[in-house]
């Protein structure tokens, strides 16, 4: 038996946030029914959205933001329209930016600040559905279980091979002047085929998800070099075939280059690039450096057929940069739609426990666990992210090599 809701005053947001709180989120069909009578009617359970409402209806007071669209209130004065101010990324509007443009989560402030600490959008939204279940016993048990999404973003490739060769010898002669020779040996044994790019990580990966991973991706960076682009080229063959290799195990993102969200027309060519390499069409997808413009770039990424964004994370610390811990469909508030893009959020990132926390792997290890176990008492999606380079061990990310295993084995469902 489904349920259904109906709005005293129907606004696009409020029913984009019923349905996602308490549908979606919950696992169940939840119909809107804009007829008064025929929801007076229904035999099933009923929820009602606005003033008053019949005395066996579960019944939501309006929230002024959905329905005004002013400022959240207090969340506990307000779930509703702190939930859509913190899905919506209202709550970095106006924030100063970083060195790469993103807005500097550092700045946050009150609430705001504290709802990145938990995964509060779930906890409300399951606060709502015990009092409705309460409520009404006929209301269809929520379907939601934790799971565990183990991503992976090839940034570079490879560490020595499909480099030209003019790169490849001012590396060389580098390591020669800063008396780098264990690096220049490898680099040598490498470029000759005596020994496996450190970067190669892929067999690794596939042992450590398929046991303990619901689901892997992997996107690909496949821009042309620049400053901040270093991935080897799908033109070098060993790539493309590693990149073909890989869509059979996983699925494949793109990973749009650092200047896609500022250049025309730059996510459209990189995504035909990559689809025409691995024969079949990509629908998911992460900006590299986590740069995007909202909304510009969510809604160019819909229009490209992608259906699934991986970016809505933190570059520096771990946490739910949306409140939240599960998949959600997109809203555009610059047109008030929701869209048919889903966002995926991410909780942990190897860079950002390393470089922005300044953690070392065993406490890496042991952060991220505290965040899945956040995750798993609200029967979230843990969501981590990996790069080649920590996944190795190699160089400056000695000791790395064991924590996205530990990590994964201990956040297994």
């Amino acid at each position: 038996m489904h349920a259904v809701f109906h709005m005293e005053r129907p606004s696009p947001r409020a029913r984009y946030l019923i349905g996602h709180l308490l549908g979606g989120m919950m696992g169940r069909e939840l119909v809107e029914e804009t007829d008064r009578q025929r929801f007076d009617a229904h035999q099933g359970p009923r929820l009602y959205y606005g003033e008053g409402g019949p005395a066996d209806a579960f019944v939501l007071t309006p929230s002024p933001t959905l329905d005004t669209g002013l400022p959240p209130l207090d969340p506990q004065v307000d779930p509703l329209g702190a939930a859509f101010h913190l899905l919506t990324l209202a709550h970095e509007t106006g924030l100063p930016e970083d060195e790469h443009g993103r807005p500097d989560h550092e700045q946050l402030q009150g609430w705001t600040l504290a709802a990145m600490q938990r995964p509060v959008v779930d906890e409300w939204a399951l606060t709502l559905d015990d009092a409705w279940s309460r409520q009404d016993h006929r209301l269809p048990p929520r379907r939601r279980s934790y799971t565990q999404v183990v991503t992976l973003d090839l940034d570079n490739g490879f560490k020595y091979l499909g480099r030209p060769w003019w790169r490849t010898l001012g590396s060389a002669a580098r390591d020669v002047l800063q008396g780098r020779l264990r690096e220049l040996g490898e680099r040598g044994a490498v470029l000759m085929g005596r020994a496996k790019d450190p970067y190669v990580i892929d067999e690794l990966f596939e042992q450590v998800t398929s046991r303990y991973a619901d689901r892997t991706v992997v996107n690909l960076l496949v821009a042309e070099r620049g400053r901040h682009d270093h991935a080897v080229p799908l033109a070098f063959p060993p790539m493309a075939e590693r990149a073909r290799a890989l869509s059979h195990r996983h699925a494949i993102g793109l990973h749009p280059s650092y200047a896609s969200s500022e250049v025309s027309g730059a996510t459209a060519r990189e995504k035909s690039r990559l689809e025409a390499v691995i024969g079949s069409s990509v629908k998911v997808s992460r900006q590299h450096f986590l740069r995007f413009k909202v909304p510009g770039t969510f809604v160019e990424l819909e229009g490209l057929g992608i259906r699934e964004e991986h970016s809505l994370g933190f570059s520096r610390r771990t946490g739910f940069r949306c409140g939240t811990c599960t998949p959600f469909p997109w809203y555009d508030r610059k047109n008030e739609r929701r869209t048919e893009l889903e966002c995926w959020p991410f909780q942990v990132m190897d860079s950002a426990l390393a470089y922005g926390m300044r953690l070392g792997p065993e406490a890496a290890v042991q952060e991220a666990l505290r965040i899945s176990g956040a995750v798993r008492q609200v029967a979230g999606t843990f969501v981590s992210v990996w790069h080649e380079r920590f996944i190795s061990g190699h160089g400056h990310e000695a000791g790395w090599e064991v924590v996205l295993p530990r990590v994964a084995e201990g956040a297994a469902p």
